[in-house]
């Protein structure tokens, strides 16, 4: 690999995770959650409903107990997910990632592994809330935070000339 442009390391703290749980419960996938909460508050209602017409039963209140759990799950998903990620964590340190950005590809390491991309190999990367997320052809997905960068600006400039090179050199081997 080529002498580096940009080196640029991202700590996986609160913040990063919460921009990652984010990304995947209310943008890629966001219908478990929904049916989780639409079958809570359907559960709660019919429930009620029947518990107000007919009178209290022991079905009518295990079904009322079990939607409300069902609405509290999928109202604070978010935030247990994120305390999940947090306590995965050895030692409660967050890791770091250093991503090292050069004219053939970029190299990502961590305290465990060491891997190398070709800007080809990126699939798509989608910038939001404050992050560029990366997403592989190997199903890998890495999150860089976008102020860890000292000149963000040209940053991104920089990488989307290379990614759309790569994609244009890849369209014309094909």
């Amino acid at each position: 690999m080529s002498a580096p442009r940009y080196e640029i390391k991202t700590r996986y703290d609160e913040a990063a995770y919460a921009a990652l749980v984010h990304l995947m419960m209310k943008k890629l996938r966001r219908w478990p959650r929904l049916v989780i909460l639409a079958t809570g508050f359907v559960s709660v209602a019919g429930s009620a409903a029947v518990m107000f017409t007919q009178g209290v039963s022991l079905t009518g209140a295990i079904f009322l107990i079990a939607g409300n759990l069902m609405c509290m799950f999928g109202l604070f998903a978010p935030r247990i997910a994120v305390r999940m990620m947090i306590a995965s964590n050895k030692k409660g340190e967050a890791p770091v990632n250093v991503y090292v950005f050069s004219d053939e590809g970029m190299r990502v390491r961590s305290s465990e592994t060491e891997k190398e991309y070709s800007y080809g190999f990126i699939r798509r990367i989608l910038e939001m809330s404050g992050y560029l997320f990366f997403f592989m052809q190997d199903g890998q997905t890495y999150l860089l935070r976008a102020a860890d960068a000292a000149n963000y600006a040209a940053f991104r400039e920089y990488l989307n000339e290379r990614v759309l090179a790569a994609r244009a050199a890849g369209r014309r081997e094909e």
